[in-house]
């Protein structure tokens, strides 16, 4: 009764330790052949369960290396007990961590990349490239920001704002498309603005010398122009201001006319007294 008894025990012993499924040691195939470790599972739940039953932040849950039947050496892959996730590192910073070597080299390189997702975008530290037209935008708030950072802080250098306006060297572009804090540099800038070519015509009301003169002497800058304390407090429109200057050149342009027909009379004079002179002279008259 007593060896049935223990027979029993060992039995139910057995297949708790069957059941419980708890391996420890080393598994491997043996060297040479095709063997390879296949989990399958037909039901709820994973094939797999991997559990770190530490709760020490610094011991991993699971290493996965390659070239090497040692354990711990050449890791690929690592996931931490803090969930991070490491490539080509045991220490991940961060939620993922890759570290390799290599650059795309501002080309379509896609076996340089340290990230491909689908084929149609790739990525290292430095670039970023997508397959085809590459998409930057978000739900809510700013479109996108463009910081100059450190350990302390940032600099913002350049926004895309919701409404699409730009801001460099500014955070509010306000109601402008662009908005830049500093100088702007470029071959050719084209302004669609309305012109100024209603000087000459022929209901035109131009100044007379006389009133461009006394504007000047009480206001110390010429009719529409702006002054300098105006300009330096509000700026200038572009195009408008092009647009005043012009008009400005124009109305010389008539002032010039006028004074050549003034000199075409006294030209015209000047002969006339010319000929009454040597009239006289040739009669003598006095």
């Amino acid at each position: 009764m007593i060896k049935y008894k223990l027979f029993f025990s060992v039995l139910l012993l057995f297949v708790y330790h069957s059941y419980s499924q708890t391996y420890t040691g080393v598994f491997k195939t043996v060297g040479g052949n095709t063997d390879y470790h296949h989990f399958v599972r037909n039901g709820n739940g994973a094939a797999v369960y991997i559990n770190q039953a530490s709760t020490d932040e610094t011991i991993p849950i699971l290493r996965l290396s390659s070239g090497t039947s040692a354990a711990n050496q050449n890791i690929k892959l690592t996931v931490e007990n803090n969930g991070n996730v490491g490539f080509g590192t045991i220490n991940p910073i961060g939620k993922l961590h890759i570290v390799d070597t290599g650059t795309i080299g501002a080309k379509w390189n896609p076996d340089n990349s340290y990230v491909n997702i689908g084929g149609g975008l790739i990525m290292d530290p430095n670039e970023i490239y997508g397959m085809n037209t590459l998409h930057i935008g978000a739900k809510n708030g700013d479109l996108i920001k463009f910081l100059k950072v450190n350990d302390t802080g940032h600099d913002l250098k350049m926004i895309i704002k919701e409404n699409g306006n730009v801001g460099i060297g500014t955070p509010n572009p306000g109601s402008w498309k662009l908005a830049v804090n500093g100088q702007i540099r470029a071959k050719e800038i084209k302004v669609d603005t309305d012109w100024s070519d209603f000087v000459f015509e022929k209901n035109y009301a131009l100044p007379t010398l006389q009133e461009v003169e006394q504007h000047i002497k009480e206001k110390g800058h010429l009719q529409d122009i702006p002054s300098a304390e105006e300009v330096e407090e509000n700026g200038i429109y572009l195009g408008e201001m092009d647009a005043k200057l012009l008009q400005k050149i124009e109305e010389l342009t008539l002032y010039t006319l006028q004074q050549e027909e003034k000199l075409k009379e006294m030209d015209e004079l000047k002969k006339r007294v010319e000929l009454l002179e040597e009239h006289f002279k040739k009669y003598k008259i006095k």
